[in-house]
């Protein structure tokens, strides 16, 4: 009787984390997808980047986001402005080739959703929570950092250290 039990324990537990896995939902990017940065100083965006996500609605808890920026596709508009953002005065590209975010928190807020997570940038690990929401399958947002709270200190003290970052990346289903 006891082996029964035991038995059918496991098949339960099993079957609960079949169903919690069918829950969560995995994408893939699309293209065009907008990575941009605003800062009075200079206006661009990164045209390159690879993502694993999982986000469902209905599974927020398991959600996660883990997203990698090439920071050598960063484009301010001009060949000689993107140049000298790569510099090593700047982001340093040759040293950090990578803007790493990792997302492992996603709660439910009035307006849509908010991420949490480490942000990596110019070899700074920072926490920081990402306000967004999910559209057509398209994930919207934005929120703002300092520049120098990630070594980058060309940009001086003024709202010229402040990065606004802006986000509209359409996913599909894998």
């Amino acid at each position: 009787m006891k082996n029964r039990i035991y038995f059918l324990f496991l098949i339960l537990a099993f079957g609960g984390f079949a169903f919690v896995s069918v829950l969560v939902q995995n994408w893939e990017l699309k293209t065009p997808f907008t990575v941009k940065f605003i800062n009075p100083e200079a206006t661009g965006s990164f045209t390159r980047m690879t993502a694993d996500i999982a986000f469902s609605e209905n599974d927020l808890k398991s959600s996660r986001f883990d997203v990698n920026i090439d920071v050598n596709s960063i484009d301010i508009g001009s060949p000689d402005m993107s140049k000298q953002a790569l510099s090593a005065d700047m982001l340093n590209a040759k040293k950090f080739p990578s803007i790493l975010f990792n997302g492992t928190e996603v709660t439910k807020t009035k307006d849509g959703y908010a991420v949490k997570g480490s942000l990596t940038l110019h070899g700074v690990k920072n926490e920081v929570e990402i306000p967004f929401t999910f559209p057509d399958k398209t994930f919207k947002g934005s929120f703002s950092i300092k520049a120098k709270d990630y070594g980058i200190n060309s940009l001086g003290n003024g709202p010229e250290d402040i990065l606004k970052i802006e986000l509209a990346i359409p996913v599909k289903e894998k």
